[in-house]
């Protein structure tokens, strides 16, 4: 190689070192800006994120209260099922007792009848 050529080779390589230099240069700012982007973004969402958390945490409570009261609405209807089953279960001894007079009563009165015939 001659020495204009290398001469020529230098400049060119020059040239090139300069251009990656200028683009480094650019991409760097390009990450610095889009560092900011994202660390203001993240301000911005700031108040909206809070209000959805706010917003989530209002509603579980509400669910949570609702929750309660239909749990003891539950717990009466089971009670109120519990004293309708005992009052059943005397009836059903009431009207046990009843047939079994009734019973004794009509045999008693056809065995009167049978008597007097």
């Amino acid at each position: 190689m001659t020495e204009s050529e290398q001469r020529h080779f230098e400049v060119v390589l020059e040239q090139i070192l300069h251009e990656v230099k200028t683009v480094a240069e650019g991409h760097g700012a390009l990450d610095e800006k889009i560092g900011r982007f994202h660390k203001e973004a993240g301000k911005g969402h700031r108040p909206a994120m809070d209000l959805i958390k706010f917003s989530h945490d209002e509603l579980n409570h509400k669910i949570e209260g609702v929750e309660h009261r239909l749990d003891a609405k539950i717990d009466n209807v089971h009670e109120d099922l519990k004293e309708t089953r005992e009052e059943v279960k005397e009836i059903k001894c009431d009207l046990k007792e009843t047939r079994e007079e009734m019973s004794a009563g009509f045999k008693a009165l056809g065995e009167r009848a049978l008597a007097e015939h």
